[in-house]
């Protein structure tokens, strides 16, 4: 997690290419409390997406150009 933040600054997962996800609630012992905008962009193999609690915010255009996209499972500590 980069400032609490699941993914990189520059938009990117690391080069995510699988078919589902876990954002976890904590990563190296910090606390994830969002996701960045575009992390997941142009990520076609992805079709599950689960966010634990305690993330509370999801960047712009997370999902963007996802075609297989089937699920995401949002917590409750969402705003």
């Amino acid at each position: 997690a980069h400032d609490g933040l699941f993914g990189n600054p520059d938009g990117t997962a690391n080069g995510f290419a699988g078919k589902k996800i876990v954002i976890p609630s904590k990563i190296n012992g910090q606390t994830v409390i969002g996701i960045w905008n575009n992390v997941f962009e142009k990520c076609t193999n992805l079709e599950d997406v689960v966010f634990q609690e305690g993330c509370k915010y999801i960047g712009k255009n997370v999902f963007t150009n996802c075609s297989n996209l089937q699920k995401v499972t949002l917590p409750k500590s969402l705003l």
